[in-house]
């Protein structure tokens, strides 16, 4: 009898419960990488956010398998690179990720399915790839933690892609330290831009418009004036843009910081070719999304069975 009892309130409550779930707050869970290396040169690579509501879930080995057999899966999605900066960095259709197949079942199942085992709002939030056809892609994951997978997954990851003009296997060992470094130093100094033609006009008006603010009133000179601009610019574009940020691993042979432009003009010296940045990801959990305190989980699921 008890049996029977039980199997009806799931009938019953679970698509609500289910709904309750879906609605509420995710902004914990994991970043996960993956390089799929095609030979000669080409390379695909994903990174794949999945939130979740607790921190304590990123510890669920079910959890951490179906995020790997995500992120090695829709690495056959991957595309040519785009070269449009509002394309940088390319995220896959959501709708082809979550219909891509992981054996019988779809990510979209996989995913759904996590809800159901762990009982907490469980998101795929969003996939990136990037893509060499002659060259290297390095990967980070800072913090990694202990898993039984083979992706390596943590709260901040990074790729970034290095590209050369006539790729040759001796020149892949240079390419993929760089690459490696490079993708700890965007985890780093969390750059928004490749370079500083991808910074949006209205970002760089708002930063003018912020030395106008502060010198109003001063009656200085337009030359002193555009002096101060430009410097405030300067100053920005070496915080937010990748190529003009000091690299954070290594310095030159004279001691200084060199910009990451500098460092890859070195190397092309090094390797007789021209190295440049085909792009890269920085995906941080949880990034952007605003937490609401709800109510628990029996209080929503009492609340939605009333109104009912």
């Amino acid at each position: 009898m008890r049996v029977a009892i039980f199997f009806f309130l799931a009938r019953c409550l679970l698509p609500t419960a289910h709904g309750v779930l879906l609605g509420r707050s995710a902004a914990q869970g994991l970043v996960s990488t993956y390089s799929k290396n095609n030979g000669n040169g080409s390379v695909a690579a994903v990174a794949v956010e999945i939130n979740s509501e607790t921190d304590f879930v990123s510890r669920n080995e079910l959890f951490q398998s179906v995020l790997s057999q995500i992120t090695t899966n829709v690495a056959d999605l991957v595309g040519p690179q785009p070269t449009s900066a509002s394309l940088l960095p390319n995220s896959l259709n959501m709708d082809a990720v979550k219909g891509a197949k992981m054996g019988t079942e779809t990510v979209a199942d996989a995913v759904l399915g996590l809800v159901t085992a762990i009982r907490e709002n469980i998101q795929l939030r969003r996939v990136a790839s990037l893509r060499v056809d002659h060259g290297v892609i390095g990967s980070y994951v800072h913090n990694a933690i202990e898993t039984k997978e083979s992706t390596p997954m943590g709260r901040i990851g990074a790729l970034v892609g290095l590209e050369v003009t006539s790729f040759a296997p001796e020149k892949s060992e240079a390419l993929q330290k760089l690459a490696n470094q490079l993708a700890m130093h965007i985890v780093a100094a969390n750059p928004k831009y490749l370079v500083r033609e991808h910074v949006p006009a209205e970002v760089v008006q708002k930063e003018k418009d912020i030395v106008l603010e502060q010198v109003k009133g001063q009656n200085k000179p337009e030359k002193a004036l555009q002096a101060l601009v430009n410097g405030k610019l300067n100053k920005f574009y070496e915080e937010e843009v990748l190529l003009e940020q000091p690299f954070m691993i290594s310095e030159g042979s004279d001691g200084k910081p060199r910009t990451i432009k500098a460092v890859l003009e070195d190397l092309s010296k090094s390797l007789s070719d021209t190295v440049s940045l085909a792009g890269f990801v920085r995906y941080q959990v949880g990034e952007g999304i605003e937490v609401e305190t709800k109510m628990s989980f029996a209080e929503e699921v009492a609340s939605k069975m009333n109104k009912a």
